[in-house]
């Protein structure tokens, strides 16, 4: 694993799935562990995380070096400033890579891998908000089979940190009139953060 090109793109660590549920710095990574690990951009410490599942990289969220931003990652920064918040103070990932895949059942296996992983982050981490960007983020993390719209507008309780579900940005690009909707569910976010202070 280059330690390095994990640095350059903003991977302050790698949560790797094993019993003592520990987060590694980039600088403890071992090289044999690359197939276990979740890359998560921002802080490990942040008070919100948000859970995306993009279906490609014209959608995905993360810091790309050298490709330029798309306007599903404009549109999700616009929402994060809106929100008094900034990309290097939240954590965020997206398993745009897994989607990708064409080998069905390899993607599979590492979705499930990437989800026990990141499952066992946020246990160990405790943001105060998670928040799935789409329904396939929230089926992976929260196991439901719901519609998204039956999903919205309300807190889940899981590993004692409170979810929330909304729209991923890429929709509200197809769909104008879910922007209010998305707007709707982060106010809550916010003011749950503030319930915290």
């Amino acid at each position: 694993m280059d330690v390095n090109k994990l640095k350059f793109l903003g991977v302050e660590g790698l949560f790797i799935s094993n019993k003592n549920k520990k987060f590694f710095s980039i600088n403890d990574s071992q090289e044999s562990s690359i197939e276990k690990l979740s890359f998560i951009q921002g802080p490990k410490n942040s008070e919100i995380f948000f859970i995306a599942q993009s279906s490609n990289n014209d959608e995905c969220l993360l810091d790309i070096p050298y490709q330029e931003q798309n306007e599903t990652r404009k549109l999700y920064l616009k929402i994060l400033k809106a929100m008094n918040l900034s990309f290097d103070k939240v954590s965020t990932v997206d398993f745009v890579e897994l989607a990708k895949m064409s080998d069905t059942q390899k993607s599979s296996q590492n979705l499930s891998t990437s989800v026990l992983n990141i499952n066992e982050y946020i246990q160990t981490t405790r943001p105060k908000v998670v928040v799935c960007l789409g329904l396939t983020s929230a089926i992976n993390i929260l196991e439901t089979d719901k519609k998204l719209k039956d999903l919205r507008c309300k807190f889940y309780d899981k590993f004692n940190t409170r979810f929330l579900i909304t729209y991923h940005p890429a929709a509200l690009l197809k769909d104008n009139r879910k922007k209010k909707l998305v707007w709707d569910d982060l106010q809550m976010v916010m003011k749950e953060i503030n319930n915290f202070e």
